[in-house]
C-alpha cells in the first residue's frame, strides 16, 4: 500500500488531539518518500520560473496552468501561496510537516 492508501483507510476519532494526528500522517507520508529530495519555497519559486521561460512569457505559463494572471503574478511575487495544482503541472508535492516540497 502506498502511504497515500494506508491515510486514506484510517478513521480518526472526532477527539482526537489534532497534533498528534498530523504527526502520524507525517511520518506515514515519509515512510513512503523514497528519499525523494525536499526543498524549499525558494526552490519552488525558481522552478515556477523555469516554466513561465520555458512557456515563453508569464500569460502563456499562466494559461497554460488554467490560473488568471495577476494570480501568476502574485504567485511570483510571494504574495500568494503555490496552490496544489500548479506544484503538480510542476512536479511537485507539498511536505506537510514542514514548509517543504518534493519531487512526485
Amino acid at each position: 500500500m502506498t502511504p497515500s492508501e494506508i491515510l486514506s483507510k484510517i478513521s480518526w476519532d472526532a477527539g482526537a488531539d489534532p497534533v498528534t494526528r498530523q504527526a502520524v500522517e507525517d511520518a506515514i507520508l515519509r515512510l513512503g518518500g523514497g528519499n525523494r529530495p525536499t526543498f524549499d519555497s525558494m526552490t519552488v519559486h525558481h522552478r515556477l520560473e523555469k516554466f513561465v521561460a520555458h512557456a515563453g512569457s508569464a500569460n502563456k505559463a499562466a494559461a497554460k496552468l488554467g490560473i488568471g494572471k495577476s494570480f501568476m503574478c502574485d504567485i511570483r511575487a510571494g504574495n500568494r501561496p503555490v496552490p496544489d495544482s500548479v506544484l503538480r503541472a510542476l512536479g511537485i508535492e507539498k511536505v506537510r510537516s514542514k514548509d517543504l516540497f518534493r519531487d512526485l
